[in-house]
């Protein structure tokens, strides 16, 4: 029985483009960070119903580090922490931790500034258990946002369907981050 989740992806601030210091073309941090571990969230343990984020807000109106707590239909609840503030230094960094009765999983990423040293990532994928020793899981070693584009463009291509996500899926991760949204403004949880 899964008890808690927690997700976390940092990074520096683009370099290569002004448009995310912009939120109306970009939507900062929330949108182009913290949307992809809500939406894995979401799409593996379902419903939310109700959000409560606090965060950084950048001088351009940008929430760019935000940490909020998912709680769904079913009693599981998550923390996802996302940022594009870190320090120049710091390593593209992602990781994620199933917490259950018995067992935990931990999967990590990390590597160079937002992933242009894709070849070089470090990724492990652990389950902890009661009574055992940690048992490592093949991580795999492909670019994530690479894999994500290929299958785009290859369903488009194809004039395939995308049955990887649906509309209402899609449409379902929006409504909680814009109930995030909400609720880094006002300082009070959103239900859904």
């Amino acid at each position: 029985r899964v008890k808690s989740v927690y997700a976390a992806r940092l990074a520096t601030h683009p370099s290569w483009s002004e448009w995310f210091k912009d939120p109306d073309k970009s939507g900062g941090g929330l949108f182009d960070m913290h949307i992809h571990d809500t939406d894995y969230i979401i799409h593996t343990f379902g419903g939310v119903e109700r959000v409560y984020a606090e965060g950084y807000r950048s001088p351009g109106g940008c929430w760019n580090h935000i940490l909020s707590t998912l709680s769904f239909k079913n009693g599981i609840s998550a923390v996802v922490e996302s940022s594009i503030e870190m320090p120049r230094s710091f390593p593209m960094a992602i990781s994620l931790r199933v917490n259950g009765d018995r067992q935990a999983l931990e999967y990590v990423l990390r590597a160079g500034e937002n992933l242009e040293d894709v070849d070089s990532a470090v990724r492990r994928t652990v389950v902890y258990e009661d009574g055992g020793p940690p048992k490592e899981l093949e991580a795999g070693d492909g670019d994530p946002y690479l894999e994500e584009l290929r299958y785009f463009t290859e369903s488009v291509e194809a004039g395939s369907p995308m049955d990887r996500l649906s509309p209402q899926s899609i449409a379902d991760v929006l409504d909680v981050i814009t109930a995030m949204k909400k609720s880094l403004e006002s300082g009070e949880a959103v239900r859904l």
